[in-house]
């Protein structure tokens, strides 16, 4: 597959509209929600996305911000019709199993591929990441590893993130989210770094780089990696069977159509040739 278009305004929208779920989670916390486990923190982040996407949507911001990128890439050629009923969503499949993935939860990102030459080629790029997620419990300690996610991850670590839910302070609200991925380590490396955050509060990611070994990542850093296609796997194959096979839990982040179908070119540029491919 050739480059993926850059859509820099686009990509930073979902980045403004995680970051705005992200903070409010963070809060609802420490202040509604003490008891919530991993799963809980998770349903709530991708509900507060959705209502974050919904409000931007009706301003049709999605499809501004993809028409802009639109004309920074191709200022020659007026494509901003690609754009036309652009919109974002959250697709939430709710746990059933976790033995046969190892991770808590797939998380895709799907976004608009568009390639103009001679022709106008618009296609769907979806980017899969197997996500553990990771909460400090209220003693402050992380918990360990399951033997299943021993088992399996090892070999799935080059696709795979590690999101943590840690307190800002014993008992209080959420720090903003991190992020640990593999980068070149083992398993056994990556969880004896997870460790060191046992009874540790840091606020900031700052604060967690100052205590860990490895690279740490703010989830606005994974967004931006993920939907350049820098991070996870655009294996169709692993997507389906390790990141999101049936029966197992996963969030689709899609910057699609409202029908799931880009529009037809209009009339004035339809001499030349337009192909769409779905699939």
């Amino acid at each position: 597959m050739s480059r993926l278009l850059p859509i820099p305004r686009t990509i930073s929208l979902l980045k403004t509209c995680w970051q705005a779920a992200e903070e409010r989670v963070c809060r609802e916390v420490g202040t509604k929600y003490h008891e919530s486990d991993e799963e809980a923190i998770t349903v709530l982040l991708f509900g507060e996305l959705r209502e974050e996407f919904d409000q931007r949507n009706i301003y049709r911001e999605f499809e501004k911000s993809f028409a802009a990128d639109l004309r920074d890439r191709y200022p020659m050629t007026d494509l901003t019709w690609v754009a036309n009923g652009l919109i974002g969503r959250v697709v939430h499949h709710p746990r059933h199993i976790e033995k046969r993935t190892g991770g808590d939860f797939g998380l895709v990102l799907t976004r608009p591929q568009v390639e103009h030459g001679w022709k106008t080629d618009i296609s769907m790029h979806a980017q899969g990441l197997l996500v553990q997620a990771k909460k400090q419990s209220r003693k402050g300690t992380i918990g360990t590893l399951t033997k299943t996610q021993c088992l399996v991850l090892p070999e799935r670590l080059e696709y795979t993130a590690f999101i943590l839910y840690m307190y800002a302070t014993a008992g209080a609200e959420l720090a903003p989210f991190a992020w640990v991925c593999a980068d070149g380590r083992q398993l056994q490396d990556i969880e004896t770094d997870l460790g060191k955050l046992n009874r540790k509060h840091p606020k900031t990611i700052h604060g967690f780089r100052e205590i860990m070994t490895g690279s740490v990542f703010s989830s606005c850093d994974i967004i931006e990696a993920v939907s350049q296609g820098l991070r996870g796997t655009s294996d169709k194959h692993i997507i389906d069977e390790q990141i999101c096979p049936a029966l197992t839990p996963s969030v689709t982040i899609e910057i699609t159509w409202r029908d799931d179908t880009p529009p037809d070119p209009p009339q004035t540029v339809r001499h030349h040739v337009y192909v769409k491919q779905l699939a």
